[in-house]
């Protein structure tokens, strides 16, 4: 509490004033208070003190100050008029320190928004499970089963187009639960990331020969820009799983006859590692929801009616970040997508 007079004096401070604030009794509101408030609260009290010198009776207020210890804190308070009074000749303010409460609040807060998230995508993960998971298992089921019942009456080329179906809804439900088991550790904090040097070209390679039947199938064309010197600082198993991903993506949302590009730029301590397509492409709304963590789990159709998620970006994104590295998208509808990964030089 303290007393302030008609002209902005200190007539009266409690001893808990003495112990947040500088200022002793004769000094003036804006020598002994007013440090302790940033520009816009120095605005806010010029405006309250305005009020009530032309006869208003109340006012309340919330402030962010720094005490003598220069310790943020948030107060609460009431300033009432008294300049008429015969005894008390002034402005009586009273302050409560909030900030545990506010704290409080705002951690409540932040946790009933991270639960409502972590609701929404627990949803979504028993819709993947339910309806994705199971129906490629069921798919591939059915497909292993026409084959067995009719080996003998088909010709070469329809086992090899049944095989063929089978083994990419096999890939697809290998790469869905591998993608589900990823987040679960994450989410739990039971991933480990062990960094140490990666020579990029021989992961690029590996990933490349991995999906080498649906570069074929789509008659797609990689394109590999990068000097077989190059290191990284990264967890190869987690290096692996973004690259696997992102050219995972580039392939299913590249038309027939398109192409990839896979480059990597050393500069001043990083590397940026390109993976470049020219398929479909983003819109920016898309783009930005994915880059503030605000994007939903989507399932979206590839150019050739691949199914997917969406999971895999966003563990793809946790595991950047758990390099030390960062993602940026640069894509347009229609004309292709590129991610750029920059992560430090080994």
């Amino acid at each position: 509490t303290f007393l302030i007079d008609k002209n902005r004096v200190l007539k009266y401070v409690s001893p808990s004033y003495t112990k947040l604030f500088r200022g002793k009794l004769g000094d003036t509101l804006e020598e002994a208070f007013y440090h302790h408030l940033d520009k816009e609260s120095i605005e806010k009290s010029d405006e309250l003190l305005s009020k009530l010198t032309s006869g208003q009776k109340r006012v309340s207020f919330e402030f962010k100050i720094q005490t003598i210890n220069d310790k943020t804190r948030y107060v609460t308070g009431v300033a009432q008029n008294f300049l008429d009074d015969s005894t008390i000749k002034g402005i009586i303010i009273n302050l409560w320190d909030v900030t545990d409460l506010k704290e409080a609040g705002t951690a409540l807060k932040k946790r009933e928004q991270e639960l409502e998230v972590s609701n929404q995508t627990k949803e979504k993960l028993f819709s993947i499970i339910g309806h994705d998971l199971i129906g490629n298992i069921g798919t591939t089921s059915e497909l292993m089963k026409l084959l067995d019942d009719n080996f003998e009456n088909f010709n070469e080329e329809d086992k090899h187009k049944i095989v063929s179906s089978a083994s990419n809804t096999l890939d697809t439900t290998y790469t869905l639960v591998s993608n589900l088991l990823s987040w679960a550790r994450i989410q739990m904090k039971k991933i480990t990331t062990l960094r140490k040097p990666v020579l990029l070209h021989p992961v690029i390679e590996k990933i490349a020969n991995l999906y080498k039947g649906q570069f074929a199938d789509k008659a797609i064309e990689l394109i590999i820009d990068c000097d077989k010197t190059t290191r990284v600082s990264a967890d190869p198993n987690q290096l692996e799983f973004i690259f696997r991903n992102l050219v995972r993506n580039a392939i299913k949302f590249t038309h027939t006859g398109g192409n990839i590009w896979f480059s990597c730029t050393t500069q001043k301590g990083v590397v940026l590692i390109g993976i470049k397509d020219n398929g479909i492409g983003m819109s920016e709304k898309k783009i930005e929801e994915f880059l503030s963590n605000s994007a939903e789990l989507t399932s979206t159709v590839g150019t050739n009616n691949e199914q997917g998620t969406g999971l895999g970006l966003i563990i793809v994104k946790e595991f950047i970040q758990l390099n030390k590295g960062r993602i940026q998208l640069i894509s347009k509808p229609g004309e292709g997508t590129e991610v750029i990964i920059t992560l430090l030089v080994s």
